[in-house]
């Protein structure tokens, strides 16, 4: 009888798929978009679209060397492009201002972001490429929950730049959107109606075998509805048309 426990290759095949696999519990929030991750925990999604302006930099600030006059320039989740004379920065998420020579330097293409995890810092991140020129560039923003908005250079060299993006939406479903009273009543009003229009057709073909127009539930009270309204408004606003033409050919109540 065959024995794998005693056999060699069979152990050196199982040693070889463990090394090359890749380990699932690496990931420790699911890419969702350029913009949000679902945490593997189940605590929840992180999703930074609030944070994000749609077509130009969110955060704005200034390089480590402030005598260099320097400026970094972040928009999560939406591209944006930044023109001026010497050369230009476009389909962003991150661009640099070089302060002597006035030129622009795309650090993050909006479209690369990756959210990953370093198990150095036990910190989630998200991943840049930068543009084609500059391709031995990458970009690294790490993610912080607090209760601010605010974004903070770590550091910068020709072939990384970090940033920290701390935000509330970086908090477990910190940022969820959240739909408003309006809305709820919308969709509960809506729903009502649906299932009124659907119970009440059925109802009617199955009991009086109607068809037509005449499936409609209450059909004459919704055909006469308009007049109703029409008069219910002329009653209410009658007293402000004195002896206008329109008020003296309504019958008074």
């Amino acid at each position: 009888m065959f024995s794998t426990r005693s056999n060699p290759f069979f152990i050196l095949v199982i040693s070889t798929l463990s090394q090359t696999v890749p380990v699932l519990t690496d990931v420790v929030c699911r890419q969702e978009g350029t913009c949000s991750c679902s945490l593997m925990d189940g605590s929840g999604v992180i999703d930074l679209k609030t944070v994000a302006n749609s077509d130009k930099p969110r955060f704005k600030i200034p390089g480590a060397d402030t005598a260099d006059k320097d400026e970094y320039f972040y928009n999560p989740c939406y591209p944006f492009s930044i023109a001026a004379s010497h050369n230009h920065c476009t389909d962003a998420s991150a661009c640099r201002y070089d302060g002597v020579t006035g030129i622009y330097q795309n650090l993050a293409l909006a479209q690369s972001a990756k959210f990953d995890y370093d198990k150095d810092i036990g910190q989630i991140f998200i991943h840049y490429r930068s543009s084609p020129q500059d391709r031995n560039l990458s970009t690294r923003v790490y993610l912080r929950c607090d209760d601010n908005n605010v974004l903070s250079l770590n550091d910068y060299s020709e072939t990384s730049v970090n940033f920290t993006l701390s935000s509330p939406c970086v908090c477990p479903n910190g940022c969820l959107p959240v739909l408003s009273v309006g809305t709820i009543v919308i969709i509960v009003f809506s729903l009502f109606l649906l299932t009124y229009l659907c119970v009440g057709m059925l109802y009617k073909k199955a009991v009086f075998g109607a068809v037509g127009q005449e499936l409609v539930p209450n059909h004459d009270f919704w055909v006469a509805l308009p007049g109703l309204v029409k008069d219910g408004y002329l009653f209410f606003i009658s007293p402000c048309l004195g002896d206008r033409v329109e008020y003296r050919y309504y019958e008074r109540l």
